[in-house]
């Protein structure tokens, strides 16, 4: 790395650092390697169980900055379901409710309150992309 000093003798000095391609990144803290390990640790064991795990790493980061780490993360794709798992239950009172989750990977996709999606088959047919995506409805 090689720093320069622009400025001549009268003016203030102002330091330039030249950016090393894959070593440092402009207005980071962390290399991207370090923050790399960061994110794994903020999507394994989140907020306290992530800082434990990077002080044991001598990388001293406290919970929260660990889960702003994680939030930064951009959230995988989505893709269409092949298997969708429909569930009506009561949340309490005459208030009813339609959870359609991904089977494969068992995480929910949509939550329809108070009649919007009013029975299995009528919510099912509602949605437009399931129409053609999923292969097995349970």
């Amino acid at each position: 790395m090689e720093a320069r000093d622009f400025g001549g003798n009268c003016s203030p000095k102002v330091t330039f650092a030249e950016q090393v391609p894959g070593l440092t990144v402009r207005y980071q803290r962390r290399t991207p390697l370090l923050q790399q390990v960061v994110e794994a640790a903020g999507v394994l064991l989140a907020g306290r169980g992530g800082a434990r795990m990077l002080r044991v790493l001598n990388v001293t980061l406290s919970r929260c900055t660990v889960l702003s780490q994680l939030m930064r993360m951009p959230l995988p794709p989505l893709v269409a379901p092949r298997v969708l798992g429909v569930d009506d239950f009561a949340l309490y009172g005459d208030t009813y409710a339609t959870l359609l989750v991904d089977a494969t990977t068992r995480l929910p996709l949509t939550l329809g309150r108070d009649g919007t999606l009013n029975s299995s088959a009528a919510g099912f047919v509602s949605i437009p992309a399931s129409r053609s995506s999923a292969a097995t409805v349970c």
